[in-house]
């Protein structure tokens, strides 16, 4: 949607574009035409995925942290509140493999293969049988991966 971000050989996240909603990670709501460090990930980081204006990181421990706009739950922290800076997601702290962010929602596997989903949940997204938003990650139902 307009920004990008990449992961060292360090393990540092950088990322640059629009940051109209602290999309970035960087404190600022200024947008960098260049890689600008994202605050408290200069290390540790082993994926990352883009949403439309928020960012989710997977660290190296399987915690999950998301940043940017959050009108639907969509960073996971139980509120709907933005941040300029990573926040963790509600109950993903450790054991997670992978993270995966939409539109207005994100989603994440567990190393058992479970799959937990936050955010806009207008069409189901979110795989818990309903249309209802989630401001925390909830179970897909039915679904156990390998």
């Amino acid at each position: 949607w307009g920004h990008s971000c990449a992961i060292t050989d360090t393990g540092a996240l950088k990322c640059w574009g629009k940051n109209d909603y602290g999309q970035l990670g960087d404190g600022t709501l200024r947008d960098h035409r260049h890689p600008v460090d994202v605050v408290g990930l200069s290390s540790g980081v082993v994926a990352v995925s883009l949403g439309t204006e928020h960012t989710c990181a997977l660290t190296d421990a399987g915690a999950v942290k998301c940043w940017g706009y959050n009108q639907h739950g969509q960073l996971g922290n139980g509120t709907r509140h933005q941040s300029r800076v990573p926040v963790d997601v509600v109950g993903l702290s450790s054991g997670m493999t992978a993270v995966s962010a939409g539109f207005a929602h994100t989603c994440a596997s567990t190393f058992e293969g479970e799959i937990r989903c936050w955010g806009q949940n207008q069409y189901g997204p979110l795989g818990d049988g309903t249309t209802h938003d989630r401001r925390q990650p909830v179970d897909v139902i039915g679904f156990v991966g390998p």
